[in-house]
C-alpha cells in the first residue's frame, strides 16, 4: 500500500478511473481491515460500502438514542436520522465512499458499552480511531484523560489493548509499516495545512494567505494555534474534574469529538461527521429538559441547514476554511449538555454505590 509504483498500477488493474494520491494515505491495519472488499469487483465493492455506510450511520444514531434510557424513542429518532441524512458530512461520505460512518459507530458502540460498565471493550471499540490519526488519536487521548480523571482504569486498558493490537496487526504484515507510515502522513498533512474547516485553517485564513496557495506556517500562527489547542484542552480538563464520575459517556464522546474535529490538524468535509454526537446529546438533553418538542426535533435539520449555508459561503470566499463553524456550533452544543441543573444519568452501579 505504501509502495507509489504499485499502487498506481493496480488502481488501473482493477478498473479504478481515479488516483486521489500516489499511495495509501492510512495506518496499514485499516487496508488489511477493507481488504476482504477486495474480494469484489469494483463497482460491487464500492455499492456495498455505501450500503454498509448507511447501516452503520443508522445503527450509530440509534444506539446514542438507546443510551438515553426509555426504548428507541421514534419521535426523536426519526427527525434525527431525518437531519442525518441532509447533513452535508454525511452527504459527502456517501457520495465519496470515506470511512465516517465507522468512525460514528465506534463512537456510539463505546458510548452504549461504557453505559452497560463495560470498560474494557469500549476502549477496544475507541481504539478503532488511531485509524483515522488527524482527529482520531485527539479524540482518544481526551477520552483516555477523562478516563483518568474518573480513574475508569479498565477503559484505559481497552484503549490500551485494542491500540498494540491494531499495530500488531500491522506489524506481522510488514514491521517497518509504522516509519513508512509516519512519512507519508507528515508529508499529506504538511502539503493540506492551513485550508481546512479547523483552528488552523481558520487562523491561516484570518493571517491573510491567498487561496489557492500552500502558505507555510509561520511561527506566529503555530504559537496562536497552539494557545487556542492548549485553552481548549484545558478547559476540557477542568470539565472533568468538575463532573469526574459522573459524566455520562455521551457527553464526555461528544465534547471530545466536537473538540478533536476543531483542533485537527488537517481535515475535510467529511470527516465532520461526527458532530452528530453533540447534535443528537443536545435532542437528548433539551429531551430530558423537557424542552418544547419542536425545539428538540427541529434541531439536527437546522444543523444541516446551517452547513448546507456554509457550502454557499465557501463557493463565495473560495474556501470551505468557514465550515469551522459548523465545528463551534458542535462544541456549543456539547457545552450546553453540561448545564448543571441537568442532573447526569448514572449507572445502575453508581446508583447502588450512591
Amino acid at each position: 500500500p505504501y509502495a507509489a509504483a504499485l499502487w498506481v498500477e493496480n488502481h488501473a488493474r482493477y478498473g479504478a478511473t481515479w488516483i486521489s494520491d500516489e499511495t495509501f494515505l492510512y495506518p496499514l491495519p485499516l487496508a488489511l481491515l477493507f481488504a476482504p472488499l477486495g474480494m469484489l469487483a469494483l463497482p460491487a465493492a464500492a455499492q456495498l460500502w455505501v450500503f454498509l455506510s448507511i447501516l452503520m450511520i443508522s445503527a450509530a444514531l440509534a444506539l446514542q438514542v438507546r443510551s438515553w434510557g426509555g426504548g428507541w424513542q421514534p419521535a426523536y429518532l426519526l427527525p434525527i436520522v431525518a437531519g442525518a441524512f441532509t447533513f452535508r458530512p454525511v452527504l459527502v461520505t456517501l457520495m465519496n465512499g470515506q470511512a465516517g460512518a465507522l468512525w460514528l459507530l465506534a463512537c456510539t458502540g463505546t458510548i452504549w458499552l461504557w453505559r452497560q460498565e463495560r470498560w474494557l471493550w469500549g476502549g477496544v471499540l475507541l481504539s478503532l480511531l488511531a485509524l483515522k490519526p488527524s482527529f482520531g488519536l485527539l479524540l482518544i487521548g481526551l477520552a483516555g484523560l477523562w478516563l483518568l480523571v474518573s480513574r475508569r482504569w479498565a477503559g484505559l486498558a481497552g484503549l490500551a489493548v485494542g491500540g498494540l493490537g491494531l499495530a500488531l496487526l500491522g506489524w506481522l504484515y510488514d514491521p517497518a509499516w509504522v516509519g513508512l507510515y509516519l512519512a507519508i502522513g507528515s508529508g499529506k498533512a504538511a502539503g493540506n495545512f492551513g485550508w481546512s474547516p479547523t483552528v488552523w485553517g481558520t487562523l491561516n485564513v484570518l493571517s491573510g494567505c491567498p487561496v489557492g496557495t500552500l502558505c507555510r506556517p509561520s511561527a506566529g500562527i503555530l504559537a496562536a494555534g497552539l494557545a487556542v489547542c492548549t485553552a481548549l484542552g484545558l478547559f476540557l480538563l477542568v470539565v472533568f474534574l468538575r463532573w469526574q464520575r459522573y459524566l455520562s459517556s455521551e457527553r464526555c464522546l461528544a465534547l471530545c469529538a466536537a473538540s478533536a474535529v476543531l483542533m485537527a490538524p488537517y481535515l475535510w468535509a467529511y470527516d465532520q461527521i461526527l458532530l452528530l454526537l453533540p447534535v443528537t446529546a443536545a435532542v437528548g438533553y433539551l429531551r430530558r429538559r423537557r424542552a418544547p418538542y419542536l425545539l428538540a426535533a427541529s434541531l439536527p435539520l437546522g444543523v444541516s441547514v446551517l452547513a448546507l449555508a456554509l457550502v454557499g459561503l465557501a463557493l463565495q470566499v473560495g474556501h470551505d476554511v468557514s465550515s469551522v463553524f459548523l465545528a463551534l456550533v458542535g462544541l456549543g452544543l456539547a457545552i450546553l449538555t453540561l448545564d448543571p441543573r441537568f442532573e447526569p444519568i448514572r449507572s445502575s452501579r453508581e446508583q447502588a454505590l450512591q
